[in-house]
């Protein structure tokens, strides 16, 4: 079981991480930020979702509320206090970065 702000702070990494994977942010803004995050006590990867299929992983976000006409809907990161919203990113890129947060025991 994880906490909520255990939760967001995986989410932050996954999406960090996904946004370095389309070129939208460097990869010394993903190791600040994880390193604030760890600074902060907050885990940045987990085995508690190891146990989990990527593949329903992501059935499960397509219910989410940030679906827009059947696609999954992302808010990332493409620079320190700036975002862009995408609509559209190849699943593989999203499960690789589900991955990322997972902790393979």
């Amino acid at each position: 079981t994880l906490l909520h702000g255990e939760a967001v702070s995986l989410g932050m990494m996954a999406a960090v991480r996904l946004a370095c994977s389309l070129d939208l942010l460097d990869q010394t803004v993903v190791e600040r930020q994880q390193k604030l995050l760890e600074t902060l006590g907050l885990p940045v990867v987990t085995p508690v979702l190891n146990d989990i299929d990527p593949d329903d992983f992501l059935k499960i976000m397509a219910r989410d509320k940030k679906t827009v006409g059947g696609n999954l809907r992302f808010v990332l990161p493409d620079k320190i206090g700036h975002v862009e919203i995408i609509d559209r990113i190849d699943q593989m890129l999203v499960t690789s970065a589900i991955k990322t947060v997972c902790l393979t025991t």
